[in-house]
């Protein structure tokens, strides 16, 4: 049984299957206009499946944004965590369409119209990738200390960017291999820009089963996935056991919403605005924030030499009314109560998150520092 990914939250409710289209157009001056829903029909089959984010059973009704008519309940008892959130939150051929037409605006208001369409994996890699996870994939490559001929292993590669980011460097003479449980993930990882050697060796497969013989690489990442895993403790034993002796793994994990500006300030306003539920859910990715805990797992899996950091890396964001309309959406809780919102109610949501974050807006864009525990060691 497959049983987690390493997927990031932030894409949970969007549809990853690929097959239809998703889009939010939005215009804004000082507010912000957001996509309207279309009602939906379930889809045609039920599954009695999980997804457990450790130390925290969610029952959710999941299904489309379209209102509750279109729920259903899954049961989340095993530990198909993320990626059977991100494969289930949308039904197939459901898709928003844009709100109605938005009234002149006075000559005096700067308006931006933006659409984004694409399945949830390419929103990830385009909206996401590069201005939060590409800064940190070049800070975890950095302290693993890769060099050219490694044998390179990315656990929970999502769209691959801490694989692509390593191929740079181990260059021809090395390998890099990407395995996500997600095949939606790695399908856009496949299509997106790489050096051309080595070529990275895409594997649908478990972070907590790893189908590689002892001692395999000598190199293993892992960007924000261990919270994702079910059990953090078998997944790290199985990264231990591929890694050759003497070499070196390097993961991370976000620290505690508090500590991250962005984090928090949405998780209040969506508490206030939303709803208790849809804030606890907010805080999911930054569920494994203990320090001391991250070590002592990474100790007890028979690593050596641990050596944990709080990193402090800023997102430079020119359009954080987008990122933050995406993160909205894709929360369950969060994105099935505001699609019965008014335009005018979700305006002024959006608006009051972006009031909250107003101290790290510098002219046109955003700098916001977020913070992770950072870990590398040794076998």
């Amino acid at each position: 049984m497959q049983r987690s990914s390493g997927q990031r939250a932030w894409v949970m409710a969007l549809d990853r299957r690929g097959r239809e289209p998703s889009s939010v157009r939005s215009r804004t001056s000082r507010a912000i206009r957001t996509a309207s829903w279309p009602p939906c029909s379930p889809p045609a089959y039920s599954r009695q499946r999980s997804a457990r984010i450790p130390g925290r059973v969610f029952p959710r009704k999941i299904g489309s944004l379209a209102g509750p008519q279109a729920f259903q309940r899954i049961a989340m008892t095993d530990s198909k965590s993320f990626s059977l959130w991100l494969s289930l939150l949308l039904p197939l051929g459901c898709s928003p369409s844009p709100s109605g037409t938005t009234p002149a605006s006075p000559a005096s208001e700067t308006r931006t119209e933006y659409t984004l369409e694409g399945s949830g994996p390419e929103l990830y890699e385009k909206i996401l990738v590069p201005p939060l996870f590409a800064p940190w994939a070049d800070d975890l490559v950095n302290r693993a200390h890769l060099e050219r001929g490694d044998r390179v292993l990315d656990v929970g590669t999502g769209t691959g960017i801490v694989a692509r980011r390593a191929t740079a460097i181990v260059g021809p003479s090395g390998s890099v291999t990407a395995l996500d449980i997600s095949p939606d993930m790695l399908a856009v990882a496949r299509k997106a820009p790489a050096p051309a050697q080595p070529i990275i060796e895409w594997i649908e497969g478990d972070a907590l089963d790893l189908r590689f013989p002892d001692a395999t690489f000598n190199v293993v990442l892992c960007q924000q996935a261990l919270q994702f895993f079910p059990d953090r403790a078998q997944a790290l034993r199985e990264m231990f056991r591929v890694l050759a002796p003497g070499g070196r793994i390097a993961v991370s994990s976000w620290r505690s919403p508090e500590l991250n500006p962005y984090a928090i300030e949405f998780a209040k306003v969506v508490d206030k605005q939303v709803g208790p539920e849809a804030g606890a859910e907010t805080r999911s990715p930054f569920g494994w924030d203990n320090q001391r805990e991250l070590v002592q797992t990474l100790k007890s899996a028979g690593f050596s030499n641990v050596q944990a950091d709080a990193v402090t890396l800023d997102m430079r964001e020119p359009d954080l009314t987008t990122f933050i309309i995406n993160d909205l959406l894709a929360y369950p809780s969060t994105g099935r109560t505001i699609a019965s919102w008014s335009t005018a109610e979700k305006d002024a949501l959006v608006g009051e998150i972006l009031a909250a974050l107003e101290k790290y807006k510098t002219g046109d864009s955003w700098t916001i520092p977020w913070v992770a525990n950072v870990a590398v060691a040794n076998k």
